[in-house]
């Protein structure tokens, strides 16, 4: 049977943090470990963590939470890790699916369940996202859809063979890695059932900044643009031009509606400069109408 270590990036989680450790460590079948990697928090994470003495805790400043969560994938002696974020839950019988599923399919490097979206400490109102394809992950998912990061267990030999999470990227890492597995090739086997609950509150960096904010929109350019010239295999480059088409495209759209005409020049402009046909937005939000029922739940 596969061995899996959770990691958990914290700052300042107190009120909340228990609730994600307790999903762990009442599963039927437990971690290998459970690494928490806090940035050095004011509040009480701290005290309420030593009240779990199996866990794994490291607390220094970081520079953020990709680096938190390299430092924890550095640190995981499991064969698959999974990243739990110290707001969410592991819901019940998570580990052992995802073990049950490893062990029917020891070639694959990912497994993937679906996941509940609801609101913190209201149970029963929520809704479960992840049909069979979006949880295989396609370029769509990773672009401009619901990736359900959390609900992967990623074998070792993943980060191993592309690295891990990209501080460059301090809201998009975890799509920015999701890309590079999907251009690897990995393969991943579906479970059946949901693994994981996202729980929405006011400060919840999952639900708190939305894809259409200008940060939000200025990063998923940069990323684009950064990977594109990268890029060698026609893969590779057809991927990242329908991302950064997708990208371009929104927040010149964006800065229409706002009246930045000249921003929305720009925009247009750059898609122009590097070649990037019509065809590449097109493709795209031909598949983002397609799916949007996928992704309510």
């Amino acid at each position: 049977m596969v061995s899996i270590s959770i990691v958990t990036p914290t700052f300042n989680r107190g009120r909340l943090i228990g609730t994600a450790i307790s999903s762990a460590w009442e599963q039927n079948s437990r971690p290998l470990e459970h690494i928490v990697v806090d940035g050095a928090s004011s509040d009480d994470t701290l005290q309420r963590l030593s009240g779990f003495p199996q866990l794994t805790v490291i607390s220094e400043p970081d520079r953020g939470l990709y680096d938190a969560i390299n430092k924890g994938i550095r640190m995981a002696a499991g064969d698959v890790v999974l990243l739990l974020n110290s707001d969410d839950q592991l819901l019940p019988g998570a580990i052992a699916a995802a073990q049950q599923a490893f062990a029917g399919n020891p070639e694959v490097a990912s497994v993937c369940g679906r996941i509940l979206l609801g609101k913190s400490g209201a149970a029963g109102h929520d809704f479960e996202i992840g049909c069979p394809a979006m949880q295989q992950l396609r370029a769509g998912d990773i672009i401009s859809g619901l990736p359900l990061t959390n609900a992967r267990f990623f074998r070792r030999e993943v980060f191993d063979k592309i690295g891990g999470f990209d501080q460059r990227f301090p809201v998009l890492a975890d799509r920015d890695f999701l890309g590079r597995f999907y251009l690897a090739g990995f393969s991943t086997v579906v479970v059946d059932r949901a693994v994981y609950r996202y729980n929405a509150h006011p400060s919840s960096l999952t639900f708190a900044t939305p894809r259409a904010r200008p940060e939000h929109l200025r990063e998923a350019i940069e990323l684009a643009r950064y990977r594109l010239a990268q890029s060698h295999s026609e893969a590779e480059l057809a991927f990242y031009r329908q991302w950064f088409a997708w990208a371009v495209s929104y927040a010149a759209a964006r800065a229409v509606q706002t009246g930045r005409l000249s921003d929305a020049g720009e925009m247009f402009k750059q898609a122009l400069d590097r070649r990037i046909s019509p065809g590449a937005l097109l493709r795209q939000l031909k598949w983002h109408l397609e799916t949007r029922s996928e992704r309510r739940g």
